[in-house]
């Protein structure tokens, strides 16, 4: 047999052991772990569903078990050092051994295991799981084995999930020779396995492993046992392998219970790895029938040192055997000595890090930093960088430390580990370089390249190949005008600088493994990234440059430039009517953003008069370089022309895109014609940045001494609607201490392809800890009990509703329980009031389409929301939704949480309806809309205005990008932020797209102009989903009615051709106080009902009290003011949210800064209106006093 090499090793044990280290500690320290089980065990209803690509539905139905193995083979992935992409598409073969405790749903049999970690790796090999009781896991490694030695794999994993000991281990296997080979980190050599059936052979399964290794019984200095502890496993496998171990030498013998295969061979390889038998615990002799058996074996009862062989390398044998009747023996040797690699050569390193959330990473950095410290002696950053860099998977959430020793990366990650820094996940999918994009002049500041000349050898020698041929072409030294402490000036010298830092920064990037994935040059920057591309030769690039220059300056005049945000379009539009002929748009650098050049007085006036209507409009100081893409220069363009003459321009080598061309794909010419296009012409910067993201690139960066074009370049993205990173390489007066190493960092956490061979060529492959989960709690339960007894078993999940629970004994009944706290659904926490996470209402509306569907099928709507009462959710907020079928095609829907105190309180209520399919409202005409509504809102400045009122959104419902206002209406610009993008399928409409929408109708003139401040969302008449919302570009909202505090609209939401994909009809904003009659019954209401009115005031000044003194943890004083007691802006916010939802009164939060007895005066007068106009028989009690 060939012999098999283990490159990784990864478990899951009881009394917190994750590792093999914490394992081998254990085992030294004689702990077997005894405990009680923990309350929610290995927490099986957790999983990092987004890493692992799988969603909550298919989550909640996987075996527990097999989640957990999912993590514990891809650990020992990690620890073998295999990224990801090394082993999609192999010839991985992934086998599993399982037993105990199936999940019961069809497709998720033990089968599935194995096909679950292939799926997660991506490999093409064997997938097989088998299941021979306590064996399985052996057998699993018996069928690597064999599959490695056939040639049917390249590369094995093999896992193990077992019980009652509960927990998970799995082992990545090599054949030995392909190990050595490729440098990898051996632990130790499995020899040869063998497998028989029933008692009598088990002897014959250890004969048939020896021979299959080739070496002898006698060189074996320990035998790792373990299965069935029963009468008819434990003596006759004893028997077994004392017949062949301990014969002519005493051997070591350990032993494990049930359920320990691969437990058991991870212990074996740790043993013969550190030459030590650690001792058994709680087992000093061999029990029974077992101790009568004559053999020189022996149970340690300390750690022992390895027996001794002469110089033979140390062995040790597995053997395990199974009620199943399934023998399985292996022979493991230590590893043979061998080469590890190189270390790389010392010196400042990016240590790479990377997790699937903030938090995750934060607990990664922590878990690092201590493994650092704890080999501050030993370690070699170098290594380490290798091994992050290169032998790692790398997971969307990332950040790096540069460090130049051990003490800078320790404080670096404990500085991560311990910040509050909220890391994005990365825009790109490190599949394609960064856009190098290239500025025109204005970028300079003074010794911009001082500190790159003796940091970064690459830009030092870029720069001197440079340098004679800018000094041929215009007599001076570009060195000395990066180096010297004024400002380079003048074009004929600013250009030729600029282009030679540009290309410098593009080489010393490329020696960082950071090639471009394509190039955009503004203006004259086109040079730099013409070169860079491969279109130009350096020499024609410093040609093009310096005599493109020399003659703009001749051109030199009176000019003025002024950068405006408006549309190229309307600016053109503008100064045609305004008749003036002396300024044009010299360049457009985003949607909303146009640059002008021309006379400074025409461009004087026009700036003021923008300004004066509120436009931003502001100065752009120029040289020469202003008389750019104007008229100004045509004089000079024949001349230009015959100086480029000459030019050898060549294919690009990357993409191209081109801001001159007015198709920015066309390849370009780049000879002398475009050249003198590109002076002439207007910049069409907007367009090649949007050509560009449209083709998918997400990562820009700036190659120049200073940003200019990362804001445009955000601007572009944002009106796209598409996540983008902008990044600068350079900073005026900034001087990295690392040289470039910062923006390698900076584009690897944005998620640019980076060829990490480059800056990281060699080193050893270490054991560093892997990247922490991102576990979050699943909705869903695969079985649960009521408090009858009774069992369901969850199918759909909706990330707000949760699982669904069909109850056989109420087939009209339907219940959904679900998690909806800022733990499990962090994107909650950005929508807040008085700074505390509250549940958006529009999430209640989603709730209820999505119950609507699952009950009454596609064709449905909701109709008669009411939003009963706040929900400010905590880590974990349990809600449960239920609908009850009333008639054919109706049923009533509630959602609620538990109280405080016992019992349940009511948040919502809808009444859901199937509806007819063919009454889809008519779309619209987007651009009549737009005109029609002329005066544009920013989104952010709507935002800033709901602050003021106690509402705060962050970037996950930061959706409203603009609000167009019209007579009676809003046209509102909705664009999905990136955070909540990836998730939209989840869900019919996005709360946090809906709730824009609902902000959008904040911008109405009812309420700008002061009627009804921030209104909340109170209910709404009917909500009719048409199509997905994936796809929504525009919110049209019609106001149809308003009075003082209140205010109610119509809203479409519509796509980018203006078709109706949500309507909402009715929605109410704030609530009139005689208006509430609509609002759902609480029970505290009810109980009003059923006693006389007489019985109101006591009953009601009972019920503040009692609230108030929840809140305060104290009695209160009923005519004290309660912010006497220290009730803070949140208790108050509580209080009101409590007494609203008891009593169906919207309370101001002044109505709260008073005694509790005027409180419920209040809330009596109110309630009492109520009664009164309710159409209600009774008379209305007197007012509540003092004595009554």
């Amino acid at each position: 047999m060939t012999p098999v090499a283990v490159v990784g090793m990864a478990c899951r044990l009881p009394g917190g052991i994750d590792s093999p280290e914490l394992l081998w500690a254990a085992l030294l320290d004689g702990d077997d772990a005894p405990a009680e089980p923990p309350r929610q065990r290995w927490d099986a209803d957790v999983f990092d569903c987004d890493f692992f690509g799988i969603g909550e539905r298919e989550a909640v139905a996987i075996d527990p078990q097999q989640r957990l193995l999912l993590e514990v083979s891809w650990e020992a992935v990690d620890r073998a050092g295999l990224p990801a992409e090394a082993l999609a598409g192999s010839s991985t073969g992934v086998f599993v051994g399982l037993t105990h405790g199936p999940h019961g749903l069809p497709g998720n049999g033990f089968g599935t295991a194995s096909g679950w970690i292939a799926h997660a790796v991506g490999s093409h090999g064997p997938a097989m799981t088998v299941d021979t009781d306590c064996s399985s896991g052996l057998t699993a490694v018996h069928l690597a084995c064999r599959s490695l030695h056939e040639g049917e794999s390249d590369l094995a994993l093999a896992a193990d999930g077992f019980a009652p000991g509960e927990g998970a281990a799995a082992l990545v296997l090599k054949r030995l020779p392909d190990a050595l080979a490729g440098g990898d980190r051996i632990l130790g050599v499995i020899l040869g396995t063998a497998a028989t059936h029933a008692p009598p052979a088990r002897a014959a399964a250890c004969l048939r492993a020896l021979a299959a290794a080739g070496v002898d019984a006698s060189t074996v200095g320990m035998v790792q046992a373990y299965g069935a502890a029963a009468a008819i496993g434990g003596p006759a496998g004893h028997a077994g392998v004392a017949e062949v171990y301990g014969v002519d030498a005493p051997c070591a013998l350990g032993w494990v219970g049930t359920g320990g295969g691969m437990l058991a061979l991870i212990k074996t390889v740790l043993a013969v790895g550190h030459g030590v038998v650690p001792r058994a615990p709680r087992l000093d002799r061999l029990p029974g029938e077992l101790g009568d058996v004559d053999t020189k074996l022996f149970v340690p009862q300390a750690s022992t040192a390895w027996p001794a062989h002469g110089r033979a390398p140390r062995r040790a044998a597995v053997s395990a055997y199974a009620a199943s009747g399934t023998n399985l023996h292996a022979i493991v040797e230590e590893a043979p000595p061998h080469g590890a690699g190189a270390s790389a050569p010392p010196g400042a390193a990016a240590f790479l890090l990377s997790a699937s959330s903030a938090d995750a990473l934060r607990e990664t950095a922590h878990r690092l930093a201590g493994w650092v410290h704890e080999r501050a002696h030993t370690v070699v950053p170098s290594d380490l960088a290798y091994t992050l860099a290169r032998r790692r998977t790398h997971r969307p959430v990332r950040t790096a430390v540069i460090a130049g020793g051990v003490e800078e990366l320790v404080a670096g990650l404990r500085e991560v580990a311990g910040g509050a820094t909220a890391y994005r996940p990365a825009v790109g999918s490190d599949d394609r370089g960064p856009v190098w994009v290239f500025s025109g002049a204005g970028s300079q500041w003074a010794a911009m390249g001082a500190d790159l000349l003796v940091s970064e050898p690459v830009f030092a020698a870029t720069v001197a190949t440079l340098e004679p041929l800018i000094a041929e072409e215009s007599g001076f030294s570009v060195t000395a005008a990066m180096t010297a402490p004024e400002v380079v000036a003048g074009t004929d010298r600013v250009q030729p600088t600029l282009f030679a830092m540009q290309v410098a920064l593009a080489a010393t990037l490329g020696s960082y493994g950071i090639r471009p994935g394509a190039v955009i040059g503004y203006s004259l920057g086109e040079a730099a990234a013409a070169a860079v591309a491969g279109a130009l030769s350096l020499q024609d690039g410093v040609r093009l440059v310096c005599r493109s220059s020399r003659l703009m300056a001749t051109a030199a005049g009176p000019a003025a430039m002024a950068s405006v945000e408006l549309p190229a379009l309307r600016v053109r539009s503008e100064l045609t009517a305004l008749g003036v002929d002396d300024v044009v748009v010299a360049a457009v650098t985003s949607p909303q953003t146009a640059l002008i050049a021309g006379s400074p007085e025409s461009v004087r006036a026009l700036r003021t008069a923008w300004q004066s209507r509120g436009v931003t409009a502001r100065d752009v100081a120029v040289d020469a370089v202003g008389m750019a893409h104007t008229p100004h220069v045509d004089p000079v363009l024949d001349e230009l022309a015959r100086a480029l003459a000459l030019l050898r321009p060549t294919a690009p080598q990357v993409p191209y895109y081109s801001a001159t061309l007015f198709d920015p794909r066309e390849r370009p010419a780049c000879d002398a014609g475009y050249w003198a296009d590109n002076l002439r012409h207007t910049v069409r910067f907007s367009a090649a940045v949007r050509a560009a993201l449209d083709d998918g690139h997400r990562v820009f960066a700036e190659l120049s001494p200073h940003p200019l074009l990362t804001d445009a370049v955000g601007h572009t993205a944002a009106a796209a609607g598409t996540p983008v990173a902008a990044l600068a390489v350079m900073r005026r007066g900034e001087r990295p201490p690392h040289g470039l190493l910062g923006v390698l960092a900076e584009l690897y956490h944005a998620g640019a392809a980076v060829d990490f061979s480059v800056p990281y060529p060699r080193g050893r492959l270490l054991d560093a800890p892997p990247a922490a989960w991102t576990r979050r709690r699943l909705p869903g339960r695969r079985a649960g009990a009521d408090g009858h007894g009774r069992t369901g078993v969850s199918v759909a999940v909706h990330p707000l509703l949760g699982a669904h629970v069909p109850l056989p004994e109420e087939p009209e009944r339907h219940a959904w329980h679900a998690d909806v706290g800022t733990g499990a659904l962090p994107w909650l926490g950005d929508h807040r009031v008085h700074d505390v996470p509250a549940f958006p209402r529009a999430a209640y509306c989603e709730m209820a389409l999505a119950a609507a569907r699952a009950v009454l099928g596609d064709t449905c709507e909701v109709r008669d929301v009411s939003f009963e009462a706040m929900l400010l959710p905590d880590k974990e907020t349990p809600v449960t939704a239920v609908a009850s079928v009333t008639a054919p095609g109706r049923a009533e829907f509630t959602v609620q949480t538990p109280r405080d105190g016992g019992g349940q309180l009511r948040l919502a209520s809808a009444a859901l309806h199937a509806a007819h399919a063919d009454d889809r409202p008519s779309g619209h005409d987007v651009p009549a809309l737009l005109a029609a509504h002329p005066s544009r809102v920013d989104g952010g400045e709507l935002r800033r205005g709901f602050t003021g009122a106690g509402v705060r959104y962050g970037p996950a419902f930061a959706g409203l990008a603009a609000v167009h206002v019209g007579d009676g209406s809003v046209l509102a610009e909705v664009v999905p932020p990136g955070s909540i993008r990836p998730h939209q399928g989840h869900y019919g409409i996005h709360p946090a797209l809906l709730d824009a929408c609902f902000q959008a109708v904040g911008a109405h003139p009812e309420i700008r102009n002061g009627n009804g401040g921030s209104l909340p969302p109170s209910g709404l008449r009917r909500l009719r989903a048409y199509a997905s919302a994936r796809t929504a570009r525009y919110c049209y909202a019609r106001v149809t009615s308003a009075a003082a505090g209140a205010l109610e609209a119509d809203l479409e939401l519509l796509d980018d051709v203006g078709a109706v994909l949500v309507a909402v009809w009715g929605l109410r904003l704030g609530t009139a106080r005689s208006g509430g009659a609509d609002r759902a019954t609480s029970e505290f209401r009810a109980e009003l009902d059923d006693v006389p009115p007489e019985e109101w005031p006591a009953r009601i000044r009972q019920l503040v009290s009692e609230q108030a003194g929840l809140i305060l943890r104290r009695a209160v004083d009923p005519d004290r003011p309660l912010p006497e007691y220290g009730l803070d802006s949140l208790g108050a916010l509580e209080l009101r949210t409590r007494l609203e939802a008891e009593t169906g009164i919207r309370l101001a939060p002044n109505d709260i800064s008073t005694t509790a007895h005027r409180l419920a005066d209040h809330l009596y007068d109110q309630l009492g209106g109520r009664r009164d106009t309710g159409g209600s028989s009774a008379r209305r009690p007197t007012r509540c006093v003092d004595g009554q």
